[in-house]
């Protein structure tokens, strides 16, 4: 079932905006759909994000880093390709990777000048993947996802907070997928334990959060209000689910 505010009957799957078909799937969120579903996400470096290298007794091979650099002058940029240049390694694929694999990926090409090199790698500048906090919130707000596992309460946390007065938090919305085809999760934020479970329901890259300020009563005519709002950065392949 939908809830109190979406009980006029079950929404349709297929909305048109623009002239364009879109396919909304629709997941209600429970504790035990988050615990089922969920997994820590592991962060993997991406385009735009800025790279610190060290290579150990080879100062000439690590990145030069003072108190007053900043992260773009004391670290490698990975271009819009998802590469790097490194000295003896070349130019290679670092996106999709972890600090750790690609710890081992420098490691590799290197070792055919230096002995047992050692490496560490860790990013200085998160900026790949961001989510969008929007509606009834303290401020709106474009987050960037670091390296640490972030949830949808983190998310409300870092926005303000939803509006005491005007906001429906019996209808927090994740919208997760493009606008061709997207999965919206509705988080009933009235409910205590279903605010804990918030806590374990993390955040994906370009992710919008949107936090409604009025009783939905006709959940179809709300999806084709709210669709004009997502002229936002195509966001990510969506995941598939059903009530």
């Amino acid at each position: 079932m939908l809830g109190t505010y979406m009980s006029a009957g079950h929404p349709k799957g297929t909305y048109y905006f623009n002239g364009q078909e879109v396919t909304v799937h629709f997941v209600n969120l429970t504790p035990d759909w988050i615990a089922k579903n969920q997994k820590v996400p592991v962060y993997t470096v991406g385009p735009y994000d800025i790279l610190n290298v060290i290579v150990w007794d080879h100062p000439e091979l690590t990145t030069l880093t003072t108190q007053l650099s900043s992260a773009e002058e004391s670290g490698f940029l990975v271009d819009a390709n998802g590469t790097i240049t490194f000295p003896f390694a070349g130019t290679f694929k670092v996106a999709g990777f972890t600090v750790s694999q690609i710890q081992a990926i420098i490691a590799r090409h290197i070792s055919k000048y230096i002995r047992d090199p050692q490496v560490t790698v860790r990013v200085t500048s998160f900026r790949s993947r961001e989510i969008h906090v929007m509606g009834e919130v303290g401020s709106l707000k474009i987050i960037p996802l670091m390296d640490r596992p972030f949830s949808l309460l983190d998310a409300l946390n870092t926005a303000g907070g939803t509006n005491a007065t005007s906001s429906n938090t019996a209808n927090i919305l994740v919208i997760r997928g493009t606008l061709a085809y997207l999965t919206i999760y509705r988080l009933n934020a009235k409910s205590p334990q279903m605010m804990m479970a918030a806590q374990r329901f993390y955040m994906e890259n370009n992710d919008i959060i949107y936090v409604p300020s009025i009783p939905i009563t006709d959940w179809n005519r709300f999806i084709s209000q709210l669709l004009p709002t997502l002229g936002l950065p195509a966001t990510v392949r969506a995941t598939s689910a059903e009530f």
